[in-house]
């Protein structure tokens, strides 16, 4: 039975002409492990999110989303939260507890269980996720494969039925990768839990997945078995081939060399080896060896038969053969120092071997003499108790050359790249660029052209609202200017508005820099990193490829001399990566230095000049990536560990292809058609393999995506869970609220027969509180989102903060601002709820008295009042700042300074007159002038930009009432 059924859903997000997801077709049945996968962008997240309603974005959804046959809409929220788990990208961002065994409780104890059960279950899931060793740990203190396992174990002790992983490796180590992976696959496996993972890259899962789904532009275009589907990639030659396993790839390679050779006119006269199950590509590292044991076997079959048929000489002796069984011996190796090379030229008159010296002497011709930045023995800890990061560590970054920092997790990597960048200090030790200490660089020294640094998070880079506006600010170029006038593919001529002079870099520009100008340089990054269609969006509305790959794209249109790049492919497809990989040879090739932390293995040892291994708070190995990877057994590249008995030098696919096609002794090499892979890469534009059966991406495969979604049943009109949202809380809420309405009168009434002398203050304290209630009930009648509620808690967290920083200047506060652009952007109820909760928080900070209730209800009201005025209900309606700022301004004066004047009256007297109100009102008018003024030149600050970003969040997340 299938636990979803997807049936035409398509989805839009606000504000967008394009649709994210179009028109899916696909099931998931009962205890299967899918994998979805596709480039950026394909919609792989936003699908994800659909399956997990608490977590589904705002915006158009169309079609059928089923579960277990009915509605998935309506499960109640309690039985969305058991059943079905989420684990996100980013370890940290997942934890809201501070102790591990806290938050393997923390689920349970929010779905009310009973204490021993959560004990049972919180023990089972640390026992079997082996957790029981660090069970009493800080979460700060796990490293992040540890952090990774105890989200899923937190997820785990719900006992879902089904669990969804988004891209949940991407930050992890390749070692902490593995060993999470293989934890889902338990999960999977023991328990039967359906598993649901997106990623981009498919070396891990693709093991462990029963079928693999790919997503492309929001179509769902296949759903196969793992190996039918990559087989499908590479006849169609699909990008997403360059995600799949290594040994699918390499496979992939030899298929196109091998359908290149039998189009030639000379391939009848060529004995070539058969590929042993040419139709299934091997998926993990031992089908990979046994592939290759038999491709190479065949190898040897060959040439033995085109030796007896053409020269009539005898076959070698057994000992000569490719052994099926075993290796060739050593000295039949291929040196460890450096990969295999084909010899024969190619169509083009290249070779292998000549493209490889090419390169070498590019990276020779570089300047390496000078030091463009030096650790000499770096010491460093976070806290003076807490254990030393960095020990005594050293090296050189010279200028032209790439160097790679890999090591686990917490190992220091990111920590290393923060102090280069000036953002931490070492305790002892010194940071020098070009024999300048760092410390003694001012930040104009340090910044101008000279160090740019992308973090992990590279949202901390952006500053403006728009993804137009960020890049021209780091190309140093008016807005304006940075305009691309067409959307070209990759290669086509780019144009901008204006072409300024040439502006010199730090060393030798490379060629097409020096002959264009920073608007066309900064275009060119935009068409190639895929930004072209996102100028004018948000920079925070970005999905987080899209944000990691801005945030490259602003420190190289820095042109600094040093880039520090944390992470800089996480989550970016394979595709974009090697487009990332030229821009950083470009920019290698001008005399950049650039130092990378990075866990992409694979990225690294094409990249890379140099590769450094940090254990321990110091350098532990430090090589060329061939000998760096070469014995290695998870700090290697995947196809290393395939091809290691046979090629130990080898790293790359394409390095791999090449020694493979040089050991066919047939004369494949000699008919003059290439002899090595195509420069690039894994399909390339050169065949024409469409008529291998298959019609390409254009929509769904019939029969992949399961029965009809009609024979699963209508969903029910009721529900049989109570949970949260049964209609039993909703009637006792309205019963409440029919209550607090007659409770008014009652308070008047009986208040003054019951009260003496304080009859006045204390009727008026009750009925201020009664109205709160009242209002409160109101509030929740509405069912407020979490997402909102939590954006309420933090307008009113900024208020607090407000009053409490200037608590010295009597009345000069902006909580009356904050609560009056809450209620314009929000809403008359949150207007209202900002106001009143600022003031009853704050107040507990600085002093609760009688006087709270009446400061509560008199902000609340100027934040509802505010809300019923100025609201916009939908769009991005223009508010105009000058009645907000009036507003503002007069209802401070009159509201609040009326209310608060009159309590006091009430508060201080125990019979009030008319003319104490009048005393006490003039009195006031100095205090209540001031307040008023400091309300306008707040709101007169902030109307714009919180007015702009309110709006943002409250399009991108639906809050519209």
């Amino acid at each position: 039975m299938e636990i979803f059924s997807l049936r035409q859903l398509s989805f839009r997000y606000p504000e967008c002409s394009k649709a994210a997801l179009d028109q899916i077709d696909l099931n998931i049945k009962q205890g299967e492990f899918l994998l979805l996968c596709g480039l950026s962008g394909s919609g792989k997240s936003t699908l994800l999110r659909l399956l997990k309603p608490q977590m589904a974005p705002a915006g158009s959804l169309q079609g059928e989303l089923r579960y277990l046959g009915r509605a998935l809409a309506d499960l109640s929220p309690a039985r969305q939260a058991r059943e079905v788990g989420y684990v996100g990208q980013s370890p940290e961002n997942s934890l809201v507890t501070d102790k591990v065994w806290h938050e393997l409780a923390f689920a349970l104890e929010s779905l009310g269980e009973r204490p021993e059960k959560i004990r049972l279950r919180v023990a089972e899931m640390a026992n079997y996720f082996g957790i029981q060793h660090w069970f009493h740990k800080s979460v700060n203190e796990l490293a992040g494969g540890q952090k990774q396992i105890l989200n899923l174990a937190a997820v785990m002790t719900t006992d879902p039925s089904v669990i969804l992983l988004d891209e949940p490796t991407s930050q992890l180590d390749p070692v902490a990768a593995v060993e999470f992976m293989d934890m889902v696959g338990r999960v999977n496996q023991d328990l039967g839990v359906t598993v649901v993972l997106a990623d981009h890259r498919l070396d891990e899962p693709a093991a462990l997945a029963d079928r693999i789904a790919v997503l492309h532009e929001g179509r769902c275009v296949m759903a196969k078995e793992a190996a039918d589907a990559i087989q499908k990639l590479a006849v169609v030659e699909h990008p997403m081939l360059a995600a799949a396993p290594a040994a699918a790839r390499l496979w992939a390679c030899m298929q196109k060399l091998e359908t290149d050779v039998a189009k030639r006119p000379m391939a009848k006269d060529v004995s070539q080896p058969a590929i042993t199950d040419a139709s299934r590509p091997p998926i993990t590292v031992g089908e990979g060896r046994r592939w290759i044991t038999e491709y190479l076997a065949a190898c040897q079959a060959a040439s033995l038969q085109t030796n007896e048929e053409g020269s009539g000489t005898a076959p070698p002796r057994a000992d000569e053969r490719v052994s099926e069984a075993a290796p060739p011996r050593a000295d039949e190796r291929v040196s460890e120092a450096a990969p295999p090379r084909a010899d024969a030229d190619d169509e083009t008159g290249e070779t292998v071997s000549a493209q490889a010296d090419d390169v070498s002497s590019m990276r020779a011709a570089r300047n390496r003499d000078i030091a463009a930045l030096r650790f000499d023995e770096l010491w460093f800890a976070y806290e003076k108790n807490k254990p030393t990061v960095l020990k005594d560590l050293s090296f050189e970054l010279r200028s032209g050359e790439i160097v790679s920092l890999m090591g686990g997790n917490a190992s220091g990597k990111s920590t290393l790249l923060q102090l280069a960048a000036g953002i931490l200090k070492p305790q002892r030790g010194r940071i020098l660029i070009k024999d300048q200490d760092l410390t003694g660089l001012s930040d104009r020294q340090r910044y101008a052209k000279t160090l740019a640094w992308l973090p992990q998070t590279p949202a901390a880079l952006f500053q403006t609202n728009s993804v137009r506006a960020e890049l021209a600010a780091a190309a140093g170029l008016p807005l304006g200017l940075l305009s691309v006038a067409k959307e070209p593919a990759v290669g086509d001529e780019l144009t901008a508005e204006s072409r300024p002079a040439t502006e010199s870099g730090p060393a030798t520009e490379s060629e097409s820099a020096a002959e264009s100008g920073p608007a066309t340089t900064a275009c060119e990054i935009v068409i190639k990193l895929g930004l072209a269609e996102l100028l004018d969006r948000h920079p925070f509305d970005l999905s987080g490829g899209e944000q990691q790959k801005l945030g490259l794209a602003i420190v190289l249109l820095k042109r600094a001399y040093i880039l520090l790049l944390d992470e800089p492919t996480k989550g970016i497809d394979r595709q974009a990566t090697a487009v990332i990989a030229d821009l950083l040879r470009a920019e290698a090739k001008r005399g950049a230095a650039i130092l990378i932390a990075s866990h992409d293995v694979d990225f690294n040892a094409a990249m890379a000049d140099r590769c450094l291994l940090l254990f321990d708070g110091g350098i532990q190995s430090e090589a060329e990536p061939h000998e760096f990877f070469n014995g290695n057994k998870f700090y290697t590249t995947a196809i290393n560990r395939i091809i290691r008995p046979w090629f130990p030098g080898v790293i790359t696919v394409e390095e791999a292809a090449a020694a493979l096609l040089a050991q066919d002794k047939t004369g494949i090499n000699d008919a003059g058609d290439g002899s090595g892979p195509d420069g690039n890469g894994v399909g390339g534009s050169g065949s024409d393999v469409s008529d291998a059966g298959e019609s390409g991406f254009g929509g769904n495969d019939a029969g992949e995506s399961g029965g009809d979604g009609n024979k699963t049943g209508a969903p029910g009109k009721g529900s049989a869970e109570t949970g949260f949202s049964g209609r039993g809380y909703v009637g006792v809420a309205g019963r409440l609220r029919q209550a607090a309405w007659l409770l008014l009168p009652l308070t008047v009434v009986a208040g003054y027969y019951l009260f003496g002398e304080r009859r006045y203050f204390l009727i008026s304290i009750l009925l201020i509180i009664e109205a709160l209630g009242l209002f409160a009930l109101r509030f929740e009648k509405k069912r407020p989102p979490a997402r909102e509620i939590v954006l309420i808690a933090v307008l009113c967290g900024a208020g607090v903060a407000g009053r409490l920083a200037l608590y010295m200047i009597p009345q000069f506060k902006p909580v009356t601002a904050v609560a009056v652009l809450s209620g314009v952007t929000l809403g008359a109820e949150a207007g209202f709820m900002v106001g009143s909760l600022s003031m009853f928080l704050s107040n507990i900070l600085m002093g609760q008295g009688p006087w709270t209730p009446w400061q509560m209800i008199a902000m609340g009201l100027i934040g509802w009042l505010a809300g019923k005025l100025f609201y916009k209900r939908h769009g991005r309606e223009q508010i105009r700042r000058l009645p907000v700022t009036v507003f503002g301004g007069l209802a401070t004066f009159l509201i609040y300074g009326l209310i608060m004047n009159s309590a006091t009256v009430l508060i201080t007297q125990n019979q009030p007159t008319p003319g104490m109100f009048l005393v006490f009102i003039a009195q006031g008018l100095p205090f209540d002038l001031v307040h008023a003024g400091a309300t306008v030149l707040f709101l007169w600050w902030l109307t714009e930009p919180f007015a702009a970003a309110v709006q943002r969040i409250r399009i991108k997340y639906g809050f519209s009432r």
